[in-house]
C-alpha cells in the first residue's frame, strides 16, 4: 500500500509563493522590526494612572485608555501567532515521520495473512458474535465519520493557499500603512502621554502584523506536508473500514449459520411433535401444527435475512466503489483541468452511472417489507406475552373441557407450549435482526442514491465546459462520408429489423401497437371530418360551445398520433430485445425521441389545416395559418431525418463519430432550427401577421428581441459544435427543443383559455340582456309586452369573434397564470443544466470587503454573481409587473376592496418589490450601504439642486398613496376653479411616481405634478362622500307669480329620479335682478357623474313647466331713450369694395 506523492511543481510553486510573500513583507516592515513589546504590567499601570488622573480631560483620558487596551490585545495576539508559528514548524517536521509510520504500518498489514487477522474463536457464542458485530459496526460508523472529516480537511487545505495569499497581501498593505503612520510627524500640541501611547500601539500593531506574516509563511511552507499526512490518514481509515467490513461479513455469516442450525433443529423438533401427536387430542395436534407453521416461518425469515445481508454487502461495496471513483474523478479534474481526454472520461463515467429510478422503486418495496415485518413482530410479541405463564395459558385452552380430560392432556400441552415459547423467542430475535438489516439495506441504498446524485451533479457541472472533440479539419470530410455510408449500410438495418422481429415475436406489445396504428389510420378521414364539423358552430352565439373546441383538440391529437406512435413502439421493442447491440440500442433511443418530436410537429401542422383549430376556433387569419402550415411541413421533412442521425450519433457514442457524422448532423440540426425560427418570427412571417390581428398574442410582442434571441441559440450551438463541445451542444439542443415544444403548447393553452373566457363572457352578456329586457317589460306594465320580452332575444348568428369582449380582470389573471406556468416549465426543462452554471462561481472578478462576526473578510464577486444578478433583475421586473396585478384581482374578488384602495396597495407593492430587488441585486454585487452611503450623500446635494422638483413630486406621490387625499376614480378639480366643467376637472385614472393623470370631460388626459395636490388648492368632489349639491338659478320676468314659479320648479326637482329626496330639494327667492326676479333651486345628487345630465333634465323640465303656466323666463333687456330737443345728425355712407377717401366729405 503506497500513498500518491504530490506533484513536484505544485510543491515548488507553494514554496516560491511563500518566499515571495515573505520578501515582499520584509521590505515593508524593516523599520518596525526593531520595536520591542511593552510589558503588560507597565500598560496596566498606565491604564490605572490614566483612570485616577484628574488633570486629564475626559476625551483625552478615554483615548489613552483605548490605546493602552488595544496595545495589550495586540501583544496577546503576537504571542498567540508566535505560538502558532512554532506549531506549524513542528507540525511540518513531524508530518513526514507520521506519514512514514502510517505507510510502514499499512505495508506490514498487507504482508500479513488477512485471514489470520479475522479468525474467530470456535467457542464464541451467538451472544458474543452479536456483541462483536455491534462493536464492529459502531467502529465502522465512527471511522466513516473520520473519513468524512479528513475529506473535508483535504478540501479546505487545497483551497487554503489562495486564502493565505490574500491574507498576506492584506497584512503587507496594513503594515505599510502602519509604517506611513509612524513616519507622520507628531502634532506639536499633543500631550506626551498620548504620543507615547500612540507609539506603543503602532509598535504592537507592527509586531502583530509581522508575526501574522511569519505565521502565514510557515503555514504555507507546511501545506504539502499536511496534505500528505491527511492523505495517509485517509488511506489508513479506508483500510480500517475494509478490514472491519470483512470482519462484519464473517461475523454475519457465522451468525446466519448458527441461526440456520437452530432453526433446523426447531423444525425437526416440530415435525417430531407432529408425529407424536398423531391420534391424540385435537388440541395437542393443533398446537403441534401451529409450532410447525411457526418453525417454517422462521426458516423463511432466516432465508430472507440471509438474502438481505448479501444485498447489504453488495450495496455497501458498490457505494464505496462509487465514492472512490467519484474521489478519483474529482482529483483528475483538479489536476488535468478541462482537457479533451478528460471530456471522454467524464462522459464515460456519466454513462456508466447506475439508474436511480430502480433505487427509488426498491425503496417503496422495502417500506412495505418493513411494515409487514413490524406487524409480524407485534404479533409475536403479543403471543409471547400470552405464554409468559404456561399453566395459565393451558388452563384457558382447556377451560371448555371436562376436568378429567383436561388433566389427561395437560402434560403434552405444557411441553408443546414450552416449545412454542422457545420458537417465539427465536422469532423475536430474528424479527429484530431482520428489521435492523432492512434498515441497513435501506441506508446503503440511500447512501448509494445520494452518492450517485452528487456524482451526477458533479459530472453535469463539468461536462458542459469540457471539450470532447478536436477542431474540424479538411480531413474530416472523407471520414464523414464514410461514416454516413456506414450508417446506411443494409447489414446494420437488417440487424435492427432482426432485433425488432425477435423481440416482437416474444411480446404482444408490438402486435397491439400495430392494431392501434391501423385503427387510427383507418379512421383518419372520420377524425378529420370531426375537426371540420366542430368548427362550423363557432362564432354563432346561439350554438357555440367550448365542447366543440375540446372535441376538435382531441380529434387533432388522434390524427397526429399514428405514425409517431408506430415509431415509439418500434423503438421500445428494439430496446428491450435480448439481441440488442450498441447500434440497435442507439436506434431505439433515436426512434423514441424522434417519435415525440414528430408528434409535436405533426400536431401543430394539423392544428393549422383548413378548418382546424387555428383557423376555425382561434380565428387566426387564413394567410397566417397557411404560412404556418407550410413552414411546419418543410421543417418536418428536413429536420426529422437530421435529428434522427444526431440522436443516433449521440447515443451510439460521440467518441467514434466525433470527427464525422456526429458533428455534421448536430451542426445541420442547428442550421435548420435557425432557418425555421427566422421564417417563423422574422419579417413577413406568420407570427407577425398574427401580431397584427392579435396585438396581445403570446410571444408576438417585441419581435426584434425574439428574433435575436431565437437566432442566437442556433448560432451559439453551431459555434460550440465546431469548437468540439459536442456533448454540450447535444444537451443544449435537447433542452432547446423541449423549450420549443413547451412554448407551442403554451400558445395553444393561451388560445384555448381565451376562447373559453370569450364564451363565458358572451354567455354572461346574453344573460344580462335577457334580464334587462325582463326589467323593461316589468316597467312597461303590459302583459303582452312582458311576454314578448321574456322570450329569448334574437341575436345574429354571424356575430364577430371579438377578443376585446374579454374583461381586463380575466386577461390579467390569464397572463399571470401563463407567466408562472412558463417560469415553472422552463425551470423544469433547464434544471439539468443549472449545475454547470454554478461553475461560474469559480471565476472571480473582484472582491468586496464585509464585516462578519466582527472580522473583516473578503467576499469574492464571481461571474456567477453577474449571471445571478441578471436573473434577479429579470425576476424583479416580471414580479413588479405581475404580482401587483394578481394582488389587485385577489383584493377585488376576495375582499371587495374599492378601486382607489386597490390602486394604492398595488402601487406600493410595486415600489416595495423594486426596492427589495435593488437591495438584493446590489448585495449580490458586493455593494453594501456602508460603501454607498457617502456617494449617495454626495449625489443628494446635486439632486437637491438639479432634480428637486422631480424628487418633490416623487415624495408627494408617496404621500398621496399613504394619506390618500385623492384616489383612482375620484372626481377632482385642481386650482381655484370650483366648476366641474372646467378644463382642470376630471376623474383620476393613474397615480404615477412623478405625476397624476386626470381624464377630463373632453376625454383629454391632464398630467398634474403630484406636488400640486399637496401644496396647491385641490377640490375632491368624492373624497369621503360622493353626494354633491347643485344650484340652478332661474330668472322670471317682473310681474310673474313668484310662489307659483317656485312650486313648479320644486315639482320638477322632486320628479327627477337623479335628484335625492333626502336632503330635500328647495327653492329660494334670492334677489331682484336688473332684468329678472332671481330664483335658485338647490338639490342633491348621488354622484358627481350625474351632474351634467341632471342639470340638463332640470332645465328642460323647468322650461316646460313655466311655459305651460305662462310665466315668462326673463332675459337681459335695455331701454334706449332718444333726445329730440335738437335735430338728429343722420349720415348715409356706402362701400364699393375700397376704403373711402378720408378727404371726401360725407353727404348730408
Amino acid at each position: 500500500m503506497r500513498i500518491a506523492i504530490p506533484l513536484f511543481r505544485l510543491t515548488l510553486a507553494l514554496i516560491l509563493l511563500a518566499t515571495v510573500s515573505s520578501n515582499a513583507a520584509a521590505e515593508a516592515i524593516s523599520d518596525a522590526s526593531s520595536n520591542t513589546l511593552v510589558p503588560e504590567e507597565r500598560l496596566n499601570n498606565a491604564i490605572k494612572t490614566a483612570e485616577e488622573s484628574e488633570q486629564l480631560e475626559k476625551a483625552t483620558k478615554d483615548k489613552l485608555i483605548e490605546l493602552y487596551k488595544s496595545t495589550i490585545d495586540l501583544q496577546k495576539k503576537v504571542i498567540f501567532q508566535n505560538d502558532a508559528t512554532t506549531d506549524f514548524i513542528q507540525s511540518r517536521e513531524q508530518s513526514r515521520g507520521k506519514v512514514k509510520a502510517i505507510l510502514d504500518k499499512l505495508q506490514e498489514q498487507d504482508s500479513k495473512d488477512a485471514s489470520a487477522l479475522l479468525e474467530l474463536p470456535d467457542n464464541l457464542t451467538m451472544e458474543g458474535v452479536e456483541q462483536l458485530l455491534i462493536t464492529n459496526k459502531s467502529t465502522v460508523s465512527a471511522t466513516l465519520n473520520t473519513l468524512a472529516r479528513l475529506d473535508q480537511q483535504l478540501k479546505s487545505q487545497k483551497l487554503r493557499p489562495e486564502t493565505i495569499r490574500q491574507q498576506l497581501e492584506t497584512a503587507a498593505q496594513h503594515l505599510q500603512d502602519v509604517k506611513n503612520e509612524m513616519e507622520f510627524p507628531t502634532p506639536a500640541d499633543q500631550l506626551p502621554l498620548l504620543t507615547e501611547a500612540r507609539r506603543w500601539n503602532l509598535g504592537a500593531r507592527s509586531a502583530a502584523l509581522n508575526s501574522e506574516i511569519e505565521m502565514l509563511n510557515q503555514e504555507l511552507l507546511g501545506q504539502s506536508a499536511r496534505i500528505e499526512l491527511l492523505k495517509a490518514q485517509r488511506i489508513q481509515a479506508e483500510e480500517s473500514i475494509k478490514q472491519l467490513n470483512t470482519s462484519i461479513s464473517q461475523l454475519e455469516e457465522k451468525l446466519i449459520q448458527q441461526r440456520q442450525s437452530d432453526i433446523e433443529e426447531a423444525r425437526e423438533k416440530a415435525h417430531t411433535d407432529i408425529k407424536e401427536s398423531a391420534g391424540k387430542h385435537p388440541l395437542i395436534l393443533e398446537l403441534a401444527e401451529e409450532n410447525a407453521v411457526l418453525s417454517k416461518e422462521l426458516e423463511q425469515t432466516t432465508q430472507d435475512l440471509e438474502e438481505l445481508t448479501l444485498e447489504k454487502e453488495q450495496k455497501t461495496a458498490r457505494v464505496r466503489a462509487i465514492e472512490e471513483d467519484f474521489r478519483h474523478t474529482r482529483e483528475k479534474v483538479e489536476i488535468a483541468g478541462y482537457s479533451q481526454v478528460l471530456g471522454h472520461l467524464l462522459l464515460d463515467r456519466r454513462r456508466n452511472l447506475p439508474d436511480t429510478k430502480s433505487f427509488r422503486q426498491k425503496a417503496k418495496t422495502r417500506q412495505r417489507l418493513m411494515v409487514k415485518a413490524g406487524l409480524r413482530q407485534i404479533r409475536h410479541i403479543e403471543e409471547r406475552r400470552d405464554l409468559r405463564d404456561i399453566d395459565s395459558h393451558i388452563h384457558q385452552m382447556t377451560a371448555a373441557l371436562p376436568a378429567q380430560e383436561a388433566e389427561s392432556i395437560q402434560a403434552d400441552l405444557v411441553k408443546l407450549a414450552a416449545s412454542r415459547r422457545e420458537l417465539l423467542d427465536s422469532a423475536l430475535t430474528l424479527d429484530s435482526a431482520y428489521l435492523q438489516t432492512l434498515e441497513e439495506v435501506d441506508r446503503a441504498y440511500r447512501e448509494t442514491l445520494d452518492t450517485v446524485d452528487s456524482y451526477d451533479i458533479f459530472l453535469a457541472k463539468h461536462l458542459l465546459w469540457v471539450r470532447n472533440a478536436p477542431l474540424p479539419t479538411i480531413d474530416n470530410l472523407p471520414l464523414t462520408m464514410k461514416q454516413f455510408s456506414w450508417l446506411l449500410s443494409p447489414s446494420l438495418w437488417l440487424e435492427t429489423l432482426h432485433a425488432l422481429l425477435s423481440s416482437g415475436s416474444d411480446s404482444p406489445v408490438l402486435g397491439v401497437g400495430l392494431i392501434l396504428f391501423i385503427i387510427l389510420r383507418w379512421n383518419a378521414h372520420k377524425l378529420r371530418h370531426i375537426v371540420q364539423k366542430s368548427g362550423k358552430p363557432v362564432g354563432k352565439p346561439m350554438e357555440d360551445h367550448f365542447f366543440y373546441t375540446f372535441k376538435a383538440l382531441i380529434a387533432t391529437l388522434l390524427l397526429a398520433l399514428p405514425w409517431p406512435f408506430l415509431l415509439a413502439i418500434s423503438g421500445w421493442q428494439i430496446g428491450v430485445s435480448a439481441e440488442a447491440t450498441a447500434f440497435t440500442k442507439a436506434i431505439s433511443h433515436s426512434l423514441l425521441q424522434t417519435s415525440f418530436i414528430f408528434f409535436y410537429l405533426r400536431s401543430f401542422y394539423i392544428i393549422c389545416l383548413p378548418g382546424g383549430l387555428a383557423e376555425a376556433h382561434f380565428e387566426w387569419p387564413k394567410a397566417s395559418v397557411q404560412l404556418l402550415r407550410r413552414e411546419f411541413n418543410r421543417f418536418m421533412i428536413t429536420f426529422l431525418p437530421t435529428i434522427f442521425i444526431a440522436i443516433t450519433a449521440f447515443h451510439y457514442g460521440i467518441i467514434p463519430m466525433e470527427k464525422g457524422t456526429g458533428r455534421a448532423s448536430i451542426i445541420l440540426t442547428q442550421i435548420l432550427l435557425g432557418v425555421f425560427f427566422y421564417r417563423l418570427i422574422g419579417s413577413k412571417s406568420a407570427i407577425l401577421q398574427l401580431q397584427n390581428r392579435f396585438p396581445d398574442f403570446l410571444f408576438a410582442n417585441k419581435q426584434l428581441l425574439w428574433v435575436s434571441l431565437l437566432l442566437f441559440f442556433p448560432v451559439a450551438l453551431i459555434t460550440l459544435s465546431i469548437l468540439g463541445y459536442l456533448y454540450s451542444a447535444g444537451v443544449l439542443i435537447q433542452n432547446l427543443l423541449q423549450t420549443m415544444w413547451f412554448s407551442l403548447a403554451l400558445v395553444i393553452v393561451q388560445q384555448l383559455a381565451i376562447r373559453w373566457l370569450v364564451l363565458s363572457h358572451r354567455r354572461l352578456a346574453f344573460k344580462a340582456l335577457i334580464e334587462h329586457r325582463k326589467a323593461l317589460a316589468a316597467d312597461a306594465g303590459s302583459a303582452t309586452t312582458s311576454t314578448e320580452h321574456q322570450e329569448s332575444p334574437v341575436i345574429d348568428n354571424e356575430e364577430e369573434f371579438d377578443l376585446s369582449s374579454l374583461t381586463q380582470q380575466s386577461r390579467k389573471l390569464l397572463d399571470v397564470a401563463l407567466i408562472f406556468a412558463a417560469i415553472t416549465g422552463l425551470w423544469l426543462i433547464w434544471s439539468d443544466v443549472l449545475p454547470a452554471i454554478t461553475l461560474l462561481d469559480e471565476i472571480t472578478l473582484w472582491h468586496s470587503t464585509e464585516i462578519i462576526a466582527g472580522k473583516e473578510q473578503h467576499i469574492a464577486v464571481t461571474l456567477g454573481s453577474i449571471a445571478l444578478t441578471i436573473i434577479l433583475i429579470i425576476v424583479t421586473i416580471v414580479a413588479a409587473k405581475n404580482i401587483p396585478a394578481l394582488l389587485e384581482i385577489v383584493l377585488r374578488q376576495s375582499f371587495g376592496v374599492l378601486a382607489g384602495n386597490r390602486y394604492a396597495v398595488t402601487t406600493l407593492t410595486k415600489y416595495l418589490i423594486a426596492t427589495i430587488g435593488a437591495i438584493i441585486v446590489f448585495g449580490n454585487l458586493g455593494l453594501k450601504w456602508s460603501q454607498l452611503q457617502w456617494m449617495v450623500a454626495a449625489l443628494s446635494v446635486g439632486i437637491g439642486f438639479g432634480l428637486q422638483e422631480i424628487i418633490a413630486n416623487f415624495i408627494c406621490g408617496i404621500i398621496i398613496l399613504f394619506e390618500r387625499p385623492i384616489r383612482v376614480g375620484d372626481f377632482v378639480t385642481v386650482g381655484d376653479s370650483g366648476d366641474t366643467s372646467s378644463d382642470s376637472s376630471g376623474t383620476v385614472t393613474r397615480i404615477r411616481i412623478r405625476a397624476t393623470t386626470i381624464l377630463t370631460r373632453d376625454r383629454q388626459e391632464l398630467l398634474v405634478p403630484n406636488k400640486e395636490f399637496i401644496t396647491g388648492r385641490l377640490l375632491n368632489w368624492s373624497l369621503s362622500d360622493q353626494t354633491i349639491r347643485i344650484i340652478l338659478p332661474v330668472g322670471i320676468a317682473y310681474g310673474s307669480d313668484v310662489k307659483t314659479a317656485m312650486a313648479l320648479i320644486l315639482q320638477v326637482a322632486r320628479a327627477n329620479k337623479l335628484v335625492l329626496q333626502e336632503p330635500e330639494p328647495f327653492v329660494t327667492f334670492e334677489n331682484f335682478g336688473d332684468s329678472s326676479l332671481t330664483l335658485n333651486l338647490r338639490c342633491y345628487l348621488e354622484s358627481v357623474d350625474d351632474r351634467l345630465e341632471t342639470i340638463s333634465q332640470l332645465h328642460e323640465g323647468i322650461n316646460e313647466k313655466l311655459i305651460a303656466a305662462n310665466i315668462e323666463i326673463a332675459f337681459p333687456q335695455r331701454d334706449v331713450h332718444l333726445d329730440f330737443s335738437t335735430p338728429l345728425d343722420v349720415r348715409l355712407q356706402g362701400y364699393d369694395g375700397a376704403m373711402p377717401n378720408s378727404s371726401e366729405q360725407p353727404a348730408k
